[in-house]
């Protein structure tokens, strides 16, 4: 589930920011991506954003009890999309990276 309202969150946040590199096309762009990727891993987690969807640039937040699960979450979903996208991004790379907001 996506959640905005941090304010009210009573639990410790882990602040991460998912990049994507090496495109070499527009289309998807890397900002589709992400919001791909942090839409999939909201069915298995909660996810917390700072603004909405569109503006958070990759920034998200998980319960701190996650932040290795989120982690692991990339590796499958990057893998998995840099097979579909093969022939239009070959250089695709996929970073995370803690943060804060």
């Amino acid at each position: 589930m996506i959640f905005t309202d941090i304010e009210k969150s009573k639990i410790l946040l882990f602040w991460v920011q998912v990049e994507v590199g090496g495109l070499t096309q527009s289309l998807p762009s890397a900002s589709d991506l992400k919001e791909k990727f942090i839409r999939r891993a909201a069915e298995k987690y909660d996810i917390y954003l700072k603004d909405n969807l569109f503006e958070t640039d990759g920034v998200f937040a998980v319960p701190f009890k996650d932040k290795e699960n989120i982690r692991i979450e990339l590796n499958v979903f990057a893998s998995e999309v840099e097979d579909e996208y093969r022939d239009v991004h070959p250089l695709m790379e996929w970073r995370m990276q803690s943060t804060t907001i």
